[in-house]
C-alpha cells in the first residue's frame, strides 16, 4: 500500500475484528492470571494456560496494530496459524470439556470464529488488489 492510498472499508472492518480476536484472550488471560494469584488459588497448569492466552492475544494485537497495514503475506499466514493451532486446540478442548460436560455453550469459541471471518475478509481484500 502506498502512502497516498487509504485502506478500504473491508480492510478496516477486518482489522478491527482481528484486533478484537486478540484482545479477548489477552484480557481473559490477564484477568484470570491475576485473580488466581491475588486470591491464593495458584495452580501451575492454569498458570501456564493463562500465560499462553496472554501471549497469544498480545501477539495477535501487536501484529494487527503494527504490521497488518503493510499487507504482507507472512502476517496473514501467521495469524491463520495462530487461529488454527492455538484457537483450534482451545476450541477442541472447550467443546470437549464444557459443552459435553456441562451443556453450557463455550463462549470462548467466538474469538476463533471472529478471527476466521476477519482473515476471510482480509484474503478477499488482498485478492481484489
Amino acid at each position: 500500500m502506498s502512502a497516498t492510498q487509504t485502506p478500504s472499508t473491508i480492510f478496516k472492518i477486518a482489522r478491527v475484528l482481528m484486533f478484537i480476536t486478540g484482545l479477548f484472550p489477552f484480557s481473559v488471560g490477564v484477568y484470570h492470571y491475576f485473580f488466581n494469584i491475588l486470591h491464593g488459588q495458584f495452580n501451575f497448569m492454569e498458570h501456564i494456560a493463562f500465560t499462553n492466552l496472554i501471549a497469544t492475544g498480545l501477539t495477535i494485537c501487536l501484529l494487527v496494530y503494527f504490521e497488518l497495514d503493510k499487507k504482507k503475506l507472512w502476517v496473514i499466514l501467521y495469524l491463520l496459524f495462530m487461529l488454527i493451532w492455538v484457537g483450534g486446540n482451545d476450541a477442541y478442548a472447550l467443546v470437549r470439556n464444557y459443552f459435553y460436560g456441562t451443556g453450557a455453550f463455550p463462549i470462548a469459541l467466538f474469538p476463533s470464529a471472529i478471527g476466521l471471518v476477519a482473515l476471510a475478509l482480509l484474503s478477499w481484500e488482498l485478492r481484489s488488489e
